[in-house]
């Protein structure tokens, strides 16, 4: 039996290898919880993100639409399209009534056309509240109410006239920022945009535990 392995036998099991182990697990945990309090930090509490993310001729095509007479309360539509307008709070905290700081005027989206009719409106999770909404020429106000942390809501609303951007015109909630998603990273889990930053910071301390360890024991061989 060589050298080494004689003094590596007395020091596995002993205080001073146990010790080592406490202290590679403690920098571990804390390095951990260091890493969750900063993905924590870069998360803010509240978060509003939108997008218009469909705008849809309801005939595709100029031709047919020529032939085919569209209604709408006995008014013909020329050029009637369906806009999808899709909200989510992506930050880690509720936004309620209380914080909608001007009322019904508090969330306004401008979709510069006058809007005919809400189609419908959907949330994810299904068990999540639906927000009442109003409508006034081409503005689309969300009123007042709960949007739950990583809620979803899709709105689909009827427009006549050619295609058109959708802006937010008002955004007058308490400590919320309301920002249009980009397209790389819209309306994705927080965990999925960061998910190559997260990875990255594990693996250095999962390395960084290694190290430690590697040279506690190494350290107690050459002893």
């Amino acid at each position: 039996m060589n050298a080494a392995a004689i003094t590596a036998e007395p020091y596995i099991g002993s205080n001073d290898f146990w010790n080592t182990v406490i202290t590679v697990v403690a920098a571990l945990v804390v390095g951990a919880g260091a890493a969750w309090a900063t993905l924590a930090a870069a998360r803010p509490k509240r978060k509003l993100l939108w997008g218009d993310v469909e705008n849809l001729r309801l005939i595709a095509s100029r031709q047919a639409a020529a032939s085919i007479e569209i209604l709408h309360g006995g008014v013909s539509l020329q050029n009637p399209r369906v806009v999808r307008l899709t909200l989510k709070n992506s930050g880690r905290r509720d936004i309620v009534a209380a914080d909608f700081a001007s009322g019904d005027n508090s969330l306004v989206f401008n979709f510069h056309n006058t809007i005919l009719s809400i189609i419908s409106t959907d949330v994810e999770p299904n068990s999540a509240p639906e927000p009442a909404l109003s409508s006034i020429g081409s503005n689309l106000c969300i009123q007042p109410g709960l949007i739950k942390s990583g809620q979803k809501v899709s709105i689909s609303v009827l427009v006549d006239g050619d295609r058109k951007p959708v802006d937010c015109t008002a955004a007058h909630i308490v400590e919320t920022p309301v920002k249009r998603a980009k397209k790389s990273d819209e309306f994705k889990p927080f965990l999925r945009r960061n998910s190559n930053w997260f990875i990255n910071l594990i693996a250095y301390a999962v390395v960084a535990g290694f190290i430690v360890a590697f040279s506690a024991i190494w350290k107690a061989l050459k002893g």
